[in-house]
């Protein structure tokens, strides 16, 4: 919730639907700084490339010893050539969001670093006019390791 409230205006200003699910708290296996800068950025992203009036979906489920998590936005998405560069982090030159928002082409190559650096499974799907989704999976605690910080908590 910490991560969303940082960009209430955003939201409230494009409109923008968010659609939050996760049923339960789920306890993951991962640097929770990394956690929150990465997700701070998939956020923002989704965010700043949705139209007015578009939807970002935010879902979390359990899934065996794995925790699903699910980013996706209907904002004007990624050509095939921009995919590649992603999915090899390259440093992209930053496009500019739907409103003009601006960054430094840095961040996702950076957040998605910091997943792959705590074991994350990273899918990145995306369309052109369609929007992007990454789905990201995460380690779930287990009681012996509950004791040995660092971890996060996924919840609504």
């Amino acid at each position: 919730k910490e991560n969303i409230n940082l960009y209430k205006a955003l939201i409230e200003k494009k409109k923008i639907q968010l659609d939050l699910i996760c049923n339960e708290n789920i306890e993951v296996l991962i640097d929770e700084n990394h956690f929150k800068m990465a997700f701070r950025n998939l956020l923002h992203n989704a965010l700043k490339y949705s139209n007015s009036d578009g939807t970002v979906k935010i879902h979390a489920q359990k899934l065996g010893d794995r925790c699903e998590l699910l980013i996706a936005d209907s904002g004007v998405g990624m050509d095939g050539a921009t995919l590649i560069a992603v999915r090899n982090k390259e440093i992209q030159k930053s496009a500019a969001g739907t409103n003009h928002e601006i960054g430094t082409g840095i961040g996702l190559s950076l957040a998605l670093g910091l997943l792959e650096k705590n074991e994350c499974k990273i899918e990145l799907m995306s369309e052109v006019s369609q929007g992007t989704t990454f789905k990201i999976s995460l380690k779930t605690t287990t009681d012996k390791q509950r004791k040995y910080p660092p971890k996060a908590i996924l919840s609504t």
